[in-house]
């Protein structure tokens, strides 16, 4: 999996599917972002706090009500407010993904969805991993002689965060 199957896994969602549709390859569709089930309710401020622990961020936005009760997740690496419409019909209580303007954060509220924004670079992060070790795996079948390495270089331009 990419970067969502990566999201999805670390925030232990059940009963993922796509967020969006977006093609048919082998007459198996394929799509953007996953939307899922957490496994058991929490509030949005706690979800907030979660990703801030799991995911190499320096800050989380939270957009709505931090004691919403959450339960079904749709999360989108990287920028993705532009697909918040799919979130609401996948039934999201929760949208986690990068980016967000401000007027898709304004339209979530006006929607009634809670929206987390733990940064573009944080949200890929969790993923490169998988992508070493599948790099490596294809290397070897191909009987090429290479190493993958995941550089420790932190190419996030956000460097400072400060709260009030």
């Amino acid at each position: 999996g990419g970067v969502n199957d990566r999201l999805a896994k670390l925030l232990r969602l059940n009963n993922v599917s796509l967020l969006a549709k977006t093609g048919r390859l082998n007459e198996e569709p394929y799509g953007i972002g996953r939307c899922g089930k957490l496994p058991r309710a929490v509030s949005l401020g706690q979800l907030a706090q979660e990703l801030y622990r799991l995911l190499p961020t320096r800050a989380v936005r939270l957009i709505g009500n931090e004691n919403k009760v959450v339960k079904r997740v749709a999360v989108l690496g990287g920028a993705g407010s532009h697909w918040l419409s799919e979130a609401i019909d996948c039934g999201a209580d929760v949208f986690i993904t990068a980016d967000v303007t401000y007027h898709d954060a304004q339209f979530a509220e006006e929607a009634g969805i809670g929206v987390l924004d733990p940064g573009h670079y944080a949200m890929e992060q969790p993923s490169l991993s998988a992508l070493k070790d599948r790099i490596e795996l294809e290397a070897e079948q191909r009987k090429w002689s290479i190493e993958a390495s995941i550089s420790e270089v932190n190419t996030d331009p956000f460097k400072l965060s400060i709260k009030k």
